[in-house]
């Protein structure tokens, strides 16, 4: 519709309140709008906002003017002399800024478009800012298409500018005198619109990989192309002691961070290896991972992220690898044990308070492991690493690596390296050496390096480490017999049984077996309360007299499985007949045949060689222990179980 025709389309509305054929929708929407909130069209001028109102508004839109004044100062370079305005609003619509060629007088007096005035459709009728902060598109609106005479001169293009979040945050428009107006002027407001959140956008991807960067627990640097450092985040100023003297800024990292291949490093190929930061007079063990920055020119510089060995350690802990699980509570109360077990238990809780390395003797099965756990988390270390490295399990010439770790290229072909030590997972916590006793002697050697001097060597390294670890082992021999053999090492021995710790057999605890089985599986049928079951005393009887030679660890296994294979069984019945074979067979084929049952054989035999022993050394105990090969303690524990009283030894000896 050309000027003429909209001139009279708008006199008939204000005059008739009708809308005339070739008007667009969306300014035939507004005028409706305008007549029903009774903007005067003869007026059109903007609201000022009060000082303190307007203060706050500049304060809360500081953001929007930093990034969008200097862009529109550009564009308005290029429009000097056509006498167009560059005008920024908030998304309220109040002026923030005008920037561009001057308007009159007479102008600025008649329309108040200034700084500070609001100038939206409610308060000044139709016009090309209030219509974009409406409908949130870009619009322009010329000479009569605005709902207030004043305005009929002017032609005005506007657009809304967005967050980076897709919000309207505010809106930029162009103005001038109709007759003059530039070619393409929506297009050309349009386009500085999304230069500006373009240009919002990138802040505040910047500002949020600032946030990350900044936030992040690992030390991260930025370095240019030739290796030197450009930035560091928080973290990286606290480790490198940065803001003083010794910052890294500036300084060559090839020279700091020794052990990362840099030649990889400047072939543009990301890196990721354990290595050591040396600075300040400090070296500090780390994991770093380097990865090039690229630009349309190949590689602009690197960036770094340093984890500390410690932190890594800290994650995993976390994940609940190298923790302990079980305490002292599972053998409440205590005074409903053996005597033999109950006073292990007693010296183990004691031990738990002291720091100093403990080994546990018993046989297989007895719950040395059990024992272990239950010491760590009753120690000042509870809240550390609990690591367990099983001796037997390793071939001769793999267990120094588990135990010690080693450097890169230490066995060419079978290790990539670096791989970590037990004792360095173990910082601050306990490490539990199971079945000790299997450890190569030249391990053994290298061990008592470690645990004297507190320091671990990788193997194929040079370089010591301080450790802070407590050392548990644990044995099923008899080392002391094994020292004197030379199978064992005299000093390890010594370093690693300050404090012993011997748990009797379960065959010698017989008493023990009714309430453990019931403990057993009172937690199946507390995780299956469906299927719940309950012991005979036939079953019992048989449990007993069996002779457990895999004790604890054999006792559990048989309940587990008479349980499940009696688990349809509904009447929640288990008899004699319901335990594993090798627990009723035994027993019922000696009777059969009139034989001894082997336990009872042994029982037998075991007193026999007791009383001779003590017999030949007149009561003496200790003697009588070290003749039998056993320790004095569970000579008194065997003598307790059988009966035999020394007194009588002693007696005969003075008759």
């Amino acid at each position: 519709m050309n000027p003429e025709s909209m001139r009279t389309a708008w006199e008939t509305f204000i005059n008739e309140g009708r809308l005339s054929a070739g008007v667009r929708d969306i300014i035939a929407s507004s005028w409706i709008k305008c007549a029903r909130n009774m903007v005067d069209p003869s007026q059109g001028f903007g609201r000022f906002a009060d000082e303190g109102m307007f203060e706050s508004i500049m304060r809360a839109n500081t953001n929007l003017i930093n990034i969008a004044v200097p862009i529109m100062a550009n564009l308005a370079g290029t429009l000097s002399g056509s006498h167009f305005t560059l005008v920024l609003t908030d998304n309220c619509g109040y002026i923030l800024e005008i920037i561009g060629d001057e308007l009159s007088d007479l102008d600025l007096q008649c329309l108040r478009f200034r700084q500070g005035t609001r100038w939206t459709c409610d308060e000044v009728g139709t016009n090309a800012i209030g219509l974009a902060l409406e409908t949130d598109n870009p619009i322009q609106t010329a000479g009569a298409e605005h709902f207030c005479e004043p305005h009929h001169g002017w032609i005005c293009s506007a657009a809304p500018i967005h967050g980076a979040n897709g919000e309207i945050i505010g809106c930029v428009d162009i103005s001038g005198k109709i007759e003059v107006a530039p070619p393409h002027s929506l297009g050309i407001i349009h386009s500085l619109a999304l230069a500006i959140e373009s240009v919002i956008s990138q802040r505040q991807e910047s500002r949020m990989m600032h946030a990350i960067l900044e936030n992040s627990r690992n030390c991260v640097l930025l370095l240019d192309d030739d290796c030197h450092c450009v930035w560091l985040n928080k973290r990286g100023m606290d480790l490198f002691g940065a803001p003083d003297d010794t910052s890294p800024i500036g300084a060559d990292m090839r020279k700091i961070l020794l052990g990362v291949d840099w030649e990889t490093v400047k072939r543009m190929v990301p890196v990721s290896t354990e290595c050591a930061l040396a600075f300040g007079g400090r070296f500090i063990d780390c994991f770093a991972e380097i990865s090039p920055i690229r630009d349309e020119h190949g590689c602009s510089g690197y960036s770094v992220s340093i984890r500390l060995l410690e932190q890594i350690i800290e994650r995993l802990n976390a994940l609940g690898v190298n923790r302990a699980y079980i305490t002292f509570d599972i053998f409440e109360p205590v005074d409903e044990f053996h005597p033999g077990l109950a006073g292990a238990l007693r010296t183990a809780k004691s031990y738990a308070r002291y720091d100093g390395h403990i080994m546990i003797e018993g046989e297989s099965g007895t719950g040395k492991n059990i024992f272990a756990q239950a010491i760590h988390n009753g120690s000042r270390r509870a809240s550390r690493p609990f690591v367990t490295v099983e001796c037997s399990s390793f071939p001769r010439r793999v267990i120094e690596v588990e135990i010690f770790g080693c450097e890169r290229h230490a066995f060419h072909g079978v290790y990539d390296g670096p791989i970590l030590s037990r004792f360095e997972m173990a910082e601050g916590g306990t490490i539990f050496l199971n079945d000790v006793d299997a450890l190569p002697l030249g391990v053994q050697r290298k061990l008592v390096n470690c645990i004297r001097d507190s320091v671990t060597t990788r193997v194929g390294g040079t370089r010591s480490r301080s450790i802070d670890v407590r050392v548990i082992t644990s044995t099923s021999r008899d080392l002391r017999q094994d020292v004197k053999k030379k199978l064992f090492s005299r000093e390890l021995y010594a370093l690693l049984s300050s404090l012993k710790l011997e748990l009797p057999p379960l065959r010698e605890r017989k008493s023990d077996i009714c309430s453990m089985t019931r403990k057993f599986l009172g937690i199946y049928n507390e995780n299956y309360p469906g299927h719940k079951k309950v012991l005979r005393p036939d079953a019992i009887q048989a449990l007993e007299s069996y002779h457990w030679p895999d004790n604890t660890r054999e006792l559990l296994t048989v309940v587990e499985q008479a349980f499940f294979s009696n688990y349809d069984d509904m009447s929640g019945v288990i008899s004699a007949s319901s335990l594993p074979a090798q627990i009723t067979e035994g027993r019922a084929a000696a009777e059969s045949v009139g034989v001894t049952s082997l336990p009872e054989a042994y029982e037998r035999f075991e007193r026999s060689n007791i009383e001779t022993a003590l017999r030949n050394f007149g009561g003496d105990a200790a003697k009588a222990a070290s003749a039998l090969g056993i320790s004095r303690a569970s000579l008194y524990r065997k003598m307790k179980n059988l009966g035999i009283n020394t007194k009588i030894f002693r007696s005969a000896k003075e008759a």
